[in-house]
């Protein structure tokens, strides 16, 4: 079986990557960095032989600080490699030296102070050895050796299945002849060395098989309470894949984690692929994205799917053992994954290999355990944009926007990839020749916040100069079909091209929600109906020195309508901004307004939104969610009125319609027969015989509501 990997970054701190495997055993993997989340001022990305190499730049010194010379030595057998040293502090940040394959000293001017420092070696078996040094303090030039022999302490990750059944990779012999046969097709795994108050100091990406005798994951020496490793996961069998998260905070002695088969929650995910590819079955293959995640930035990201292995029924099957940490906790490390099913695919090579390349419907980002799960919506992709926090470049995964996110006791029967999605653009300016060209990068999204990886293939985009000063650009999604119809997601952008602000608002995230805070696009009472929105006024801040930059928002007005689908009628759907829920990065203002205006029906139908934002300048973007929510309509029968009461009551001798405007109603005999009519939404009924009646009401000439009614 072959697996495909993508390895995302986002460090301060020193990264190796194993690589060695593809010609020892039948799994492919393709790793790589991704520029988006690595700022080039602070790193640097090389290779070494069968291993990758993300390590930090040294800090720049601060003007008139006193410095001292710091010469740190490897010592090791010649059969292990060295990798590097580090040298970090609180106030000063992290310097870092590579080994360069020759010297086996390195020298380092750093500012006076207290530092912890470590070497880091990898032995001819794969196993890692990290050995620290502690609170050392700095105020003249000093030499140290940090050798490998001092890194006695054995660490291990072990993983069980939800029955207690052990799952490993084979174990091989140095002939490369297995000695004891894997349970499992593969595994991966993050590790982070986390210092309290510092952060993420060393990172760990894991994978493949073992040697006999050679199966520990880490050695390090004795490490104080101030540190903690942390790790992430994966071990897959067939498309099912289990994730684990471990802690571990005393290095006093060998120690072999195992999980506790007990706490899995199973999750299966249910996608529905877009017309485009709805028939390539080929391409519906299952995969996962995981971060690690600290203090909620977001370490390090792996992708991994199964190219030649589509899903039976297009759904991902997934064991979570992944808690949720104490949001209070100054040293808060997660872990979160997201589900996806693979829609476009295409050959490519890396290294002289052919591999399937997917884009998919990427599922929300998801924790938990038997306690349940939590969707986290931090925004609409992992690797910068608006997700890249103000005024630094990293994502931030953790905790998502509080009304965005969900848990499965608010949604049921999710279906990603189902509705009609919305356009979270991404506008870049950028300044070629003395010429401002802008990126315009659609990312669609799903009412869950799933994205729709593919779609932005598809979009036709069209430009019109509609005055001197004014250019309009139209982005039309056509790979829409909700409910058996055919829909679209049409976002047009008005440019007030001569003023320094010509960006136009966007809208980031919308989702509509039932009386009770689920999540559903259909209602049985408009009244029971909330949309919500987020958005506003994004301003791009480039960072020179990196790959991206960072966004901040300002306010812009709203405002929304709908119609049903197919007709023009357009009804107000009065919005209210929420200022507590204003949430960055990547979200913006808050907005809910409520359905209670649009009429009740006693036959399905279907609505198509429209949502403007405007800022001050007059720079706008409306977009067409088309279908976007139904009501359901009611049941037929006498009960009907219990459904209906809001809108159609008895009042003594008279038939009221509550709460729809410029009604007219008429009551209708059983056979068809109108008995009376009125275009002030009232009719007098005390002289009629007692029976069952029909009663319509309509809007503007259309039919809104049919019920029977018992008089």
């Amino acid at each position: 079986m072959k697996h495909c990997f993508i390895l995302i970054a986002a460090l301060s701190i020193s990264v190796i990557a194993s690589a060695n495997i593809i010609d020892t055993i039948p799994i492919g993997r393709v790793n790589h960095l991704s520029r988006n989340l690595i700022n080039e001022n602070n790193n640097t990305v090389r290779k070494n032989g069968n291993f990758i190499f993300c390590t930090p730049k040294p800090q720049p010194l601060k003007q008139g600080a006193e410095t001292v010379n710091l010469t740190t030595g490897f010592d090791s057998p010649a059969s292990f490699t060295p990798v590097g040293i580090s040298v970090y502090n609180e106030e000063n940040g992290m310097f870092h030296v590579d080994y360069d394959g020759s010297n086996k000293t390195v020298t380092q001017v750093v500012p006076k102070g207290t530092y912890d420092m470590f070497a880091c070696y990898l032995s001819p078996y794969g196993e890692i050895y990290y050995v620290f040094k502690e609170n050392v303090k700095l105020d003249a030039d000093a030499n140290f050796t940090l050798s490998q022999s001092e890194a006695k302490t054995g660490i291990s990750f072990r993983t069980v299945d939800q029955d207690g059944n052990s799952m490993h990779m084979p174990v091989y012999n140095t002939s490369y002849q297995i000695v004891e046969e894997g349970t499992i097709d593969d595994y991966s795994s993050l590790t982070f060395f986390i210092l309290e108050g510092f952060g993420n100091v060393a990172a760990n990406i894991g994978g493949g098989y073992k040697f006999k005798g050679h199966e520990t994951d880490f050695y390090v020496n004795h490490l104080s309470e101030r540190y903690k490793l942390c790790e992430a996961r994966m071990v897959s069998k067939g498309e099912v894949y289990w994730f684990n998260k471990y802690v571990l905070d005393d290095f006093k002695k060998d120690t072999i984690i195992i999980n506790n088969p007990t706490r899995y929650i199973e999750y299966n995910q249910k996608f529905e692929p877009t017309p485009e590819w709805k028939e390539k079955a080929e391409n519906h293959v299952p995969g996962y994205y995981f971060s690690g995640v600290y203090n909620g930035d977001a370490l390090i990201g792996q992708q991994s799917y199964i190219p030649d292995m589509p899903s039976s029924d297009l759904t991902t099957k997934f064991f979570l053992d992944l808690p949720k940490d104490n949001d209070n906790s100054e040293d808060m490390f997660n872990v979160l994954v997201k589900p996806l099913m693979g829609e476009y695919m295409k050959i490519e090579t890396y290294g002289g290999y052919e591999y399937k390349s997917f884009n998919f419907i990427r599922g929300q980002q998801v924790m938990g355990d038997k306690d349940g799960l939590y969707f986290v919506n931090s925004g609409y992709e992992e690797n910068g944009g608006y997700n890249a926090p103000e005024n630094h470049v990293r994502s931030q995964l953790y905790p998502g926007h509080p009304k965005f996110s969900f848990t499965e006791k608010t949604v049921s029967n999710v279906i990603y990839g189902a509705g009609c999605p919305i356009n979270s653009l991404r506008i870049v300016p950028e300044i070629n020749g003395g010429k401002e060209y802008l990126n315009i990068i659609s990312s669609y999204i799903g009412r869950y916040g799933e994205l729709r990886d593919a779609d932005y293939m598809l979009a036709e985009q069209s430009e019109q100069q509609v005055s001197s000063d004014v250019y309009k650009i139209t982005i039309e999604n056509n790979n829409v079909k909700v409910d058996g119809l055919d829909g679209k997601n049409k976002t047009e952008l008005v440019m007030m091209q001569n003023e320094s602000d010509h960006i136009p608002p966007t809208m980031q995230m919308l989702q509509f929600k039932d009386k009770n805070g689920n999540i559903t696009d259909r209602f049985a009472n408009p009244a029971d109906g909330v949309v919500e929105i987020a958005g506003g006024d994004f301003s791009y801040n480039p960072v020179p020195e990196s790959y991206s930059g960072y966004y901040t928002c300002s306010p812009a007005t709203i405002k929304v309508t709908c119609t049903p689908f197919g007709k023009d009628n357009i009804l107000a759907i009065p919005m209210e901004e929420i200022p507590d829920f204003y949430f960055m990065p990547g979200f913006g203002y808050f907005f809910r307004g409520s359905f209670e205006n649009i009429p009740a029906s006693m036959e399905k139908q279907w609505y198509d939104l429209m949502v403007t934002f405007t800022d001050p300048t007059g720079n706008s973007q409306t977009q067409t969610i088309s279908p976007a929510f139904c009501i359901d309509g009611t049941l037929a029968g006498l009960d009907e009125m219990q459904s209906l009461q809001s809108y159609i009551k008895i009042v003594g001798d008279m038939l009221i319609v509550k709460g729809v405007e410029n009604a007219t109603i008429q009551l209708l005999s059983v056979d068809g027969r109108l008995v009376s009519s009125n275009t002030d939404g009232k009719i007098y009924i005390g002289s009629l015989p007692r029976g069952v009646y029909v009663v319509k009401v309509l809007v503007s000439g259309i039919e809104q509501i049919t019920s029977k009614i018992l008089i």
